[in-house]
């Protein structure tokens, strides 16, 4: 029989009309929750991250030199600031391309579209990450909330950092690098914003596309690298030289950053090489890593655990860079959200987590205070990994009806 669409029931057509508007209180509800955050993460516009990136691109457009102290404290003073020493960005030039737009307008309208141009990419991410991992496209609401509270990257909002564009970046990267490599290698660029933060990302990168011959994505990767270090240079021909030697200064460990690389140059003498030592241990652990998943390698299964070793390992990173981790906390979080005694678990262990860094922000805790939260997430979510793992193993023949019953109420 031939069902009409006013045969259907009632209640079914009740939920679809209350699923937009339920979707849209719930997205507000979340933007809500952000922008409090940010309030009260962030400080004054003054003292916010995002006034270095401003100021280089500010500094850029008149052809000046984005790396310089003298010349960024010059853009920076004028909006408030109040340090004697500059805010600087230490990112390669072909992050500018990126930031440019923002010096056209004041300091105030460049913020304001900055952290709206952050929400925008850190839900879009959220939602389609979400239903990537294989969650319910009608329960999305529960992967925007999840962005919503995640911890590093409220902090990343709240201090006007550039996380979102590499979280941008890993997501197009994991959504394209099938069906489309040359737009998947492009995205990278986006992830090289800070290279060092995810350096073994590059590692496997060129491991898979030299095992599977995927030159198209190597292609895109070059090729936007290229572009995006060549256009900077139209405005500043100098540009590479400024950043090198910014970056041979040394300048840049004068603020201890929470990684064990600084603990190491704390406690064994103030040598700068020091800070790269932890990541010898990432470069180890890579090698087995890969022979046992090279043959049946994905990138949606096994990115999130690369990312959570690279942050561990790498030789300056900050909390708010742990904005990347939201693939990892998506991969774990769809199955958990079918699991109930393990899923208390897991809310009980991220809410004490994110509460203690809570604590730590409010404390006004500073450098060093922070080097816990990476190993914190890499423990939690392999904890989790395997709680999941268990439970999804089948139980043996022998097992009773009440036990498969048992087991099947506590998934």
């Amino acid at each position: 029989m031939l069902l009409l669409p006013f045969s259907q029931p009632m209640e079914q057509r009740k939920n679809r009309r209350r699923n937009p508007l339920l979707y849209a209180v719930l997205l507000t509800v979340a933007v809500v929750l952000l922008l409090l955050s940010v309030g009260l993460i962030g400080h004054a516009p003054s003292h916010n991250d995002f006034v270095e990136y401003w100021a280089a691109a500010r500094v850029l457009l008149a052809g000046g030199n984005p790396y310089s102290p003298a010349a960024i404290l010059a853009a920076e003073t004028p909006t408030g600031f109040a340090g004697k020493r500059p805010l600087l960005m230490w990112n390669p030039p072909w992050a500018l391309p990126f930031l440019l737009p923002f010096g056209a307008f004041s300091y105030a309208k460049a913020s304001a579209w900055w952290l709206l141009l952050n929400l925008a990419i850190v839900f879009a991410c959220a939602d389609w990450l979400w239903r990537e991992y294989g969650g319910d496209p009608r329960r999305r609401w529960l992967g925007w909330l999840l962005a919503a509270s995640f911890f590093p990257l409220l902090t990343a909002l709240g201090l006007g950092q550039s996380g979102a564009l590499i979280l941008l970046g890993l997501t197009l990267f994991l959504r394209y690098q099938s069906s489309r490599p040359l737009l998947a290698g492009a995205a990278t660029v986006l992830i090289a914003v800070k290279p060092q933060l995810l350096y073994l990302f590059w590692m496997v990168l060129l491991l898979d596309c030299v095992r599977r011959r995927r030159w198209r994505l190597l292609a895109g990767a070059g090729g936007a690298l290229a572009l995006a270090s060549l256009l900077p240079l139209w405005l500043n021909p100098r540009l590479w030289r400024n950043y090198l030697d910014l970056a041979g200064s040394g300048e840049v460990l004068r603020n201890p950053s929470p990684n064990f690389g600084t603990l190491l140059r704390m406690q064994l003498g103030n040598h700068a090489w020091l800070q790269y030592v932890p990541m010898l241990f990432g470069i180890a652990w890579l090698p087995p890593f890969w022979r046992t998943r090279r043959a049946s390698w994905s990138w949606s299964g096994e990115l999130p655990l690369v990312l959570l070793v690279s942050l561990v390992t790498t030789a300056y990173g900050w909390l708010f860079d742990q904005i990347v981790l939201l693939p990892a906390l998506m991969q774990v979080a769809v199955p958990l959200a079918r699991r109930r005694q393990l899923r208390l678990q897991a809310i009980a262990a991220y809410l004490g987590a994110s509460a203690l860094m809570m604590l730590f922000v409010i404390l006004r805790k500073t450098g060093t205070s922070y080097t816990w939260t990476a190993p914190a997430w890499l423990a939690l979510y392999i904890w989790l990994r395997r709680g999941i793992a268990v439970q999804d193993r089948p139980l043996p023949a022998s097992a009773s009806a009440p036990d498969r019953a048992a087991t099947t109420a506590q998934r």
